[in-house]
């Protein structure tokens, strides 16, 4: 069996709607070139969440082969994607008493590994953290305190963590298609990397990411994810609503959104008529509607979204870092008149991210449906090559990265 080259990653992003594989070569000075790429109907993931093994291991196979016969690569490791329905967001804060030295590397460590210690015991495993203000003797604000002098030192940290069962279905997904499981990546921090420019994440940014089976929330602040939260809800329930209403097929309902999906109503949607078949048959009888009738079945789902989203961002306690502006990406995001509706729902400025541009990625798949996968890529590659604070690859690599990540600090400390 040939090796995976090391140069060489791959990420899945396994979302309710698509299963996507973007394999992907990094050079020595960090630069990606996607050199394989594919998507396939995603079966046996809803919300998020493995409900089908057998199925999500048949849309994982054939998304990687489609992907290596593409790339001329055989995977074995691969980085996939978690959605933040499925992740607990923590705000905690750490503190230590420095005597007399220069603070150094250890003394960071220090503040986290007292962090960490609290998700040992429980049934949580750690994905991401996030040390995004540090406070020393007092005065707040300070991004590195490396080699300052001071009495007390704090820092408010960010922490993802998951339910290490979720985790174990994913891995076991993946591990019946013979892939070994790299590292897990909240879909929402990779997709802000992707859609979000350096000032926004560091003055304070709101990204909403409308995906298929779920949407997200996420709040930046000092280049650093401070929240992140999701609902079960995304753009697989406008289709199913407007597939019951109109009593059609779910195919024939996601053709109509396509078509004549908006939010913002006109004074001729009620003249203007749709014709929508019964059923996928090519014979079937048609059901005459308005296109008022569809707009309203549309807009109607997207503001219960965004009542939720604003409901969560008020009990997360971030509004004063959120900032003034709201980044929307995701596939639903490519809805008509969403940036407006929006905009009007948090009255800040909205614009629509789409994701940076990476060599190899043709235009279908470089879009807002594919904001997190690219993100993804670009997390492992500054990972690689931009170590953290703490002096440790920020993709977290080999297997329990919590396990591994408490032993290498035990390995400093003592």
């Amino acid at each position: 069996m040939s090796k995976q080259r090391k140069n060489v990653i791959a990420v899945l992003d396994l979302g309710s709607s698509k299963v996507v594989c973007f394999i992907a070569k990094i050079s020595v000075h960090g630069r990606l070139e996607v050199l394989g790429v594919s998507h396939h109907i995603s079966n046996g993931i809803r919300a998020g969440i493995v409900s089908d093994l057998k199925a999500i291991e048949k849309s994982i196979l054939q998304s990687i082969e489609a992907a290596e016969k593409m790339a001329g690569e055989r995977i074995h490791k691969v980085f996939i994607s978690i959605s933040s329905n499925n992740l607990l967001s923590h705000r905690v804060t750490s503190d230590i008493t420095i005597t007399g030295h220069e603070i150094n590397a250890k003394d960071l460590n220090k503040l986290l590994f007292q962090i960490l210690d609290r998700f040992n015991e429980q049934d949580m495993e750690v994905i991401h953290f996030f040390p995004y203000n540090y406070t020393l003797d007092g005065n707040r604000g300070i991004e590195s305190p490396l080699g300052m002098y001071g009495n007390k030192l704090s820092c408010d940290f960010h922490i993802l963590s998951g339910h290490t069962s979720t985790l174990l279905n994913i891995a076991n997904s993946a591990a019946k298609s013979h892939l070994e499981v790299e590292s897990y990546v909240s879909s929402s921090y990779a997709s802000g990397l992707a859609c979000l420019t350096p000032d926004e994440r560091s003055l304070g940014v709101t990204l909403i990411e409308f995906g298929g089976g779920c949407t997200s929330i996420s709040v930046f602040y000092n280049g650093w994810l401070i929240f992140t939260d999701g609902l079960p809800i995304g753009g697989i329930s406008i289709t199913n609503d407007l597939a019951r209403v109109l009593c059609t097929d779910f195919a024939s309902a996601e053709r109509v959104k396509t078509l004549y999906g908006t939010v913002i109503s006109s004074v001729s949607d009620s003249k203007e008529m749709i014709e929508v078949p019964l059923s996928n048959e090519d014979d079937s009888e048609m059901n005459i509607v308005q296109r008022s009738t569809v707009v309203e079945i549309i807009r109607a789902r997207v503001e219960e979204i965004l009542d939720i989203v604003a409901e969560k961002l008020e009990n997360s306690r971030v509004g004063d870092l959120s900032g003034n502006k709201v980044v929307i990406t995701g596939g639903t995001a490519q809805l008509s008149g969403i940036k407006e509706l929006v905009g009007e729902k948090f009255s800040k400025t909205v614009r629509i991210g789409y994701p940076v541009v990476i060599d190899g990625l043709a235009e279908n798949t470089s879009g807002l449906a594919f904001t997190a996968p690219i993100g993804m890529l670009l997390y492992v590659s500054e990972g690689i090559h931009k170590p953290n604070h703490f002096g440790m690859d920020n993709t977290n690599r080999h297997g329990s990265w919590f396990a591994n990540l408490i032993e290498w600090l035990k390995q400093h400390f003592y």
